[in-house]
């Protein structure tokens, strides 16, 4: 009952923090996100169009020249600047994925799910049903960044075989309710930062909870938010 006494601390200590605290908390992760998004926009349309144009200009002389040392050199080129579009991508979607805006959360969710189990090889059993009514922006990013945040620190401890994902509209409490679960009971302890994401969800009128999945390992993480935050949650800092 060790690990289970450790899971129920941390989730107390984050349930209980000072309310200004939180609040400024909240607001400093909404100006997080802000300039990540900047970020984001600026990678995709300043980087993107320069590797885009390089690239062009590359292939076009490449395909010019007789087979030969210079003409390898810059195939070679070639493949180097798919990989720093390949990073590109990833960077981008690392700070804001442009599908929670355009497709929604749950396909940004789907995506993330099977890119994770694709790169680490861990069984990822995902449900989400359908994308939830007049959800609020920065409900969906924080939700998003609790699996993105869970999965990255199970990618890399690679003590997990298995991780279900489940978000579903919790019609009693008025929340949508989204539940993680793994086999690696260490997970909770470092590494995911438990404490940002349940100031953060907080702050948007939720809050995140962490114990013991059942009794032999593993953790259940519940994270719950509304679809609307409520008025106190204003980004300004004013």
């Amino acid at each position: 009952m060790e690990d289970e006494s450790r899971h129920e601390e941390l989730s107390a200590s984050s349930a209980h923090g000072d309310t200004a605290g939180v609040s400024l908390a909240g607001h400093l992760l909404e100006l997080s996100e802000r300039e990540k998004e900047a970020l984001a926009r600026a990678l995709h349309d300043e980087l993107g169009s320069s590797l885009t144009a390089i690239n062009l200009d590359v292939a076009s002389v490449a395909g010019q020249l007789p087979d030969g040392v210079a003409r390898t050199r810059l195939e070679r080129a070639l493949r180097v600047l798919k990989e720093a579009v390949e990073l590109k991508r990833r960077l981008i979607q690392s700070l804001r994925p442009s599908m929670i805006d355009s497709l929604g959360l749950v396909a940004t969710l789907r995506m993330e799910a099977e890119a994770f189990e694709a790169r680490s090889g861990i069984a990822c059993a995902a449900s989400f049903g359908d994308e939830p009514e007049a959800l609020d922006p920065r409900v969906a990013m924080a939700l998003y960044r609790v699996v993105q945040d869970v999965l990255r620190r199970l990618e890399t401890t690679a003590r997990a075989s298995q991780v279900t994902i489940d978000l579903a509209r919790d019609e009693a409490a008025g929340t949508l309710l989204l539940v993680i679960e793994t086999d690696d009971p260490s997970a909770g302890e470092t590494g995911i930062p438990l404490q940002t994401l349940h100031a953060r969800l907080r702050h948007l009128g939720g809050g995140l909870q962490c114990h013991e999945a059942d009794a032999q390992a593993g953790i259940r993480l519940e994270a719950r938010a509304p679809n609307t935050p409520p008025r106190d949650a204003d980004t300004s800092l004013s």
